[in-house]
């Protein structure tokens, strides 16, 4: 609907983008989306981004057929390119401050399980910064990640060193009663068992390390929970009920 500039402050907006499917219908639109950009980055020799904000991206995805999406005749109109060189390092960067809110997908899977639909909502990601110097690469980038995910809450707090030599992330993951039979027709060999309920619910801290000419190492600590899970044989015959499990 509008795109602005303002060379004076060196921000650039967009708002009411909105890409649609061939024959129409919802597919990609954001509300708006804003960019602000550093003076800094003239004499620290990077692109400083003073601020990044996206408000109410939304996403629609159709899967037609077992490898066909509502999006693959834009692919299939791309032309072939050869194979480009790979870039030798990541451009010096910094995001002082990056905001997405109200984001939403949506997966229309037709094709699975007689049809599946799973939906995240009320997507909100704060970035309060990060940046790709060498002289900043031991400092901690500290990313918050909020959904509902199939309508159960779910969380993501951490504190990163992507650009550090030794990799560094620790990140704590929260999920409240995820529903888990809408998720058992993507079980690559089919099970002999009907889930016919349960949920998931984490509390967990993932701790991952990569040192320097070292292996990585990969902790996790924290609570996982099952409940009401409901378990048949073949045509409807009981074969395990549990209230609750925990670990």
């Amino acid at each position: 609907e509008k795109v602005s500039l303002n060379p004076l402050t060196l921000t650039a907006s967009v708002t009411g983008f909105a890409v649609e499917e061939k024959g129409g219908g919802p597919f990609f639109s954001v509300s708006a989306l804003r960019v602000s950009v550093s003076p800094a980055s003239i004499y620290r020799r990077a692109l400083v981004l003073s601020a990044v904000s996206i408000e109410s991206p939304s996403l629609r995805v159709v899967r037609e057929a077992a490898d066909r999406f509502n999006f693959s005749d834009i692919l299939e109109r791309q032309k072939k390119t050869e194979e480009k060189p790979k870039p030798a390092g990541v451009f010096p960067f910094v995001l002082n401050s990056f905001h997405l809110t109200g984001g939403a997908f949506e997966l229309d899977d037709r094709i699975v399980g007689g049809g599946r639909k799973h939906s995240v909502r009320n997507l909100e990601i704060a970035l309060p910064w990060l940046s790709s110097l060498p002289a900043e690469a031991n400092l901690e980038a500290a990313p918050k990640i909020s959904a509902l995910v199939n309508g159960a809450p779910f969380s993501l707090t951490g504190k990163l060193k992507p650009f550090g030599k030794e990799l560094e992330s620790a990140v704590h993951v929260t999920l409240d009663k995820l529903n888990l039979p809408e998720l058992m027709a993507y079980v690559p060999k089919a099970p002999t068992v009907d889930l016919s309920s349960g949920k998931l619910s984490l509390d967990m801290d993932l701790l991952y390390r990569q040192p320097v000419g070292g292996k990585p190492a990969l902790g996790v600590k924290g609570l996982a929970r099952l409940d009401a899970i409901d378990l048949s044989m073949a045509k409807g015959k009981p074969l395990l009920k549990l209230p609750s499990l925990e670990v």
